[in-house]
């Protein structure tokens, strides 16, 4: 039992030492400032696409159930509803808006790459259009990932309430078991497949050194695992402990935001920790 527990021990040590040389709360600090600028143009954006080919942006944002609505009642909604004027109205920013959008997007990717080649220890070689290039790649794919996501989140709640408004067929379901079903599916089932492969696409293809294919998907693992039980227990946190609202009014939503994003980039590093570790563990 002694040698099984030193096992599972030692490494637990090895990647909390490589987390505190790589300082990852400093990196993670840095990746939540610049997700605060480019957040809102790019949130805009996308949403303006989602909307394009799915529905409203009201149906899109109540979809997001990963967030429960006690979470958005805490959320100043005012936020909520700047985000979608700003996506209605993304045709009159004009080409100069979108640019600033794609350049601040480029910076918080690049911030991310930089972070994990630290983690991985590898300096990053590319010459600058390389980089730019490889940065924009990882920013339009991260872009389709959202988009999947909200197209997946939707057509779970469409065909919730297809069911729910189908009298031939709601007279045969249980309400409350259609709901957890709906619940476990848009709240941990779809979010952490998404979030594992998002975190094993990183972990694998970003360092500039091979990195083992069992190696990125168990750090992926963790991190999935870790954001989705962070993400609820931050969610609950807000909803019934936090005086956030209270002490900052407005500052709040920017406040919970950029306390979300560090909490999920710590993880997301904490992961990356990880990979690294297993893939030069056997070298």
């Amino acid at each position: 039992m002694r040698v099984s527990f030193n096992k599972f021990l030692t490494p637990v040590k090895e990647v909390w030492k490589r987390a505190r040389k790589h300082r990852i709360d400093d990196l993670a600090a840095i990746i939540s400032y610049y997700a605060l600028w480019a957040s809102v143009p790019l949130a805009g954006f996308i949403l303006y696409v989602a909307t394009y080919f799915i529905g409203s942006s009201e149906k899109i944002i109540n979809d997001l159930n990963i967030f429960s609505q006690e979470f958005f009642s805490t959320i100043n909604p005012r936020f909520f509803m700047n985000m979608k004027i700003y996506a209605s109205k993304i045709k009159e920013v004009g080409i100069v808006g979108i640019y600033l959008a794609i350049v601040l997007g480029i910076m918080l990717v690049s911030k991310i790459i930089t972070s994990i080649q630290i983690i991985y220890e590898k300096e990053n070689n590319k010459s600058f259009f390389w980089k730019r290039l490889w940065e924009m790649a990882i920013l339009i794919g991260s872009g389709f990932f959202l988009f999947v996501s909200f197209g997946l989140m939707a057509g779970i709640a469409t065909f919730n309430r297809f069911v729910m408004t189908n009298s031939s067929i709601s007279s045969y379901v249980n309400p409350m078991v259609l709901w957890a079903i709906r619940s476990f599916l848009t709240k941990i089932l779809v979010p952490f497949l998404l979030a594992t492969f998002y975190f094993f696409a990183l972990y694998k293809w970003i360092p500039e050194k091979p990195v083992k294919v069992s190696a990125a998907l168990k750090g992926a693992l963790l991190a999935a695992v870790g954001w989705i039980a962070g993400t609820h227990v931050f969610m609950w946190y807000i909803s019934n402990i936090s005086l956030a609202g209270k002490l900052f009014g407005t500052l709040s939503t920017v406040i919970i935001f950029i306390f979300w994003v560090e909490i999920s980039s710590i993880i997301l590093l904490i992961g990356a920790e990880v990979s690294a570790y297993l893939s030069e563990e056997k070298k």
